[in-house]
């Protein structure tokens, strides 16, 4: 080989190297799904997410400890929430989940998915495990977490545990996450309680309402129904059976569906009015009035109950002006409810005789730390 055939040569395999130096390498899918996903975080000055975000920020992860510290400026050291949304690609499989969270924390997937939650009963310290069956596919992750005072930290994350396709079908269970459950003949608090099931308990999923708000179980010879919100479940609550279709668009009429977390559906146009049921972001209603400057709308749900909802809280299909006025603009909500704390009592005891969660009764009350009510006490009930 002559000096010019080297030098050729050797230009060539130089050239060859700094190409492959710009390949791109595709990430394999199990591993990058939580590290090359950023979070965005909104923080709120207040302990129940309410308002709007003081700080919004690009979060690499979920993995944060303040101590005794603020997380940002303009957000205090105690009584602070926040909220974390991310669309990770996943492979198909099961995953296991893994938090930590001081003082309450719920983790959502696709908007009505909840993986856990202890937000009406926070848990302050522990760590949370549940397995989820994911689709192959970009999911939408939402975590909620609530600090009230003392320490305040909160970690997040995952690990696929088993392959796209079991060999064995998942047969749909959830485990009871509060203390007592009741289990009603009908998907909501209008029908009545028929048994109980309890913390830990493995309950069978056989299908759900069209909100997916509540689900039907069996435990040995009971079966009934139980409010959604309070089991943990092996599969998306959205993969059982509907038992409903959900409202059915009456022509010339305006539907809507639900855009929050989960929305109160109360007795009256006003916050002060009793609510009479909740219903998970995608809900859907039709609309049948408003009050005179349509900040609120009277619906009709699928299973013929009606209530009122602030429109901030949903997206219609038409012009709310065009709804009857069937109430006035501002009306006196009922006479409030209160309660004397009496001896042996605490706040998720109360919750549960009143039928209102803990975080209403306590932002009702001014209350930031949930272990610090006094016999003697009156408590307003929302």
């Amino acid at each position: 080989m002559n000096r010019v055939t080297k030098l050729i040569s050797l230009a060539t395999s130089f050239i060859l190297i700094l190409l492959s130096a710009f390949v791109v390498r595709p990430a394999t899918a199990d591993s990058s799904a939580q590290t090359t996903n950023y979070w965005i975080g909104d923080y709120f000055n207040n302990a129940y997410l309410s308002g709007s975000a003081v700080v919004s920020r690009q979060e690499q992860s979920v993995a944060f400890n303040w101590g005794t510290g603020s997380p940002a400026a303009g957000i205090p050291y105690d009584n602070f929430s926040a909220r974390w949304g991310s669309n990770p690609y996943f492979s198909a499989g099961t995953y296991r989940f893994t938090a930590t969270a001081d003082d309450a924390i719920a983790l959502t997937i696709d908007f009505q998915n909840s993986v856990f939650n202890t937000i009406s009963s926070p848990k302050p310290g522990q760590t949370l495990t549940a397995d989820y069956v994911m689709s192959e596919g970009v999911h939408h992750l939402q975590l909620d977490y609530q600090e009230f005072s003392g320490d305040a930290y909160v970690y997040l994350s995952w690990t696929k545990v088993s392959g796209g396709n079991p060999t064995q079908p998942v047969v749909p269970s959830a485990i009871v996450m509060t203390n007592e459950l009741n289990v009603r003949s009908g998907p909501g608090t209008a029908y009545p309680v028929i048994g109980k099931v309890y913390q830990g308990q493995n309950l069978t999923l056989n299908a759900r309402n069209y909100a997916s708000t509540w689900v039907s179980i069996t435990l040995y010879n009971l079966t009934g129904w139980v409010n959604a919100s309070y089991v943990q479940p092996n599969v998306a609550i959205t993969s059982l059976p509907a038992v409903d279709t959900g409202p059915t668009p009456i022509p010339g009429q305006i539907s809507a569906t639900v855009n929050t977390g989960a929305l109160n559906i109360r007795s009256g146009p006003a916050p002060g009015f009793a609510i009479v049921t909740t219903l998970q972001r995608g809900g859907g209603m039709n609309l049948i009035g408003r009050n005179a400057d349509a900040s609120w709308v009277q619906v009709r749900l699928t299973n013929g109950l009606q209530g009122w909802v602030n429109v901030k809280y949903i997206i219609a299909n038409g012009n709310l002006y065009n709804l009857p006025i069937t109430s006035g603009g501002t009306v006196p909500p009922p006479a409030t409810r209160t309660y004397v704390v009496q001896p042996g009592d605490n706040l998720y005891r109360i919750s549960l005789r009143f039928g209102v969660s803990m975080a209403s009764i306590a932002a009702a009350n001014n209350i930031y730390n949930y272990s610090r009510i006094y016999v003697g006490q009156v408590l307003i009930i929302p």
